[in-house]
């Protein structure tokens, strides 16, 4: 008896999928877009994350350069006035 059920749920379950297979097909379809478009959405967050990272490293770097000048500049000492840069001696 339990076979013969299971083959009856076997050829219901077959002829939906053989008469629906379009819809089967587009559902999928649509399944895998979505999921491409996570992926993207999800990459392009993680891209903009890490460059707000480095562009804050960026910054520090330079707020920390410029108070060592500044305190080379109160100290009178020449490169706080010019930097890395030194002007060509004449």
């Amino acid at each position: 008896m339990k076979q013969i059920f299971a083959l009856v749920l076997a050829v219901v379950a077959l002829s939906l999928v053989l008469s629906h297979w379009q819809t089967i097909v587009a559902v999928a379809a649509a399944g895998v877009l979505v999921w491409l478009a996570v992926l993207a959405v999800t990459g392009l967050r993680a891209r903009r994350v890490n460059a707000r990272r480095q562009e804050r490293g960026r910054q520090s770097l330079l707020a920390r350069r410029a108070q060592v000048q500044h305190e080379q500049y109160l100290a009178d000492d020449e490169r706080g006035t010019f930097g890395t840069y030194r002007p060509a001696s004449l």
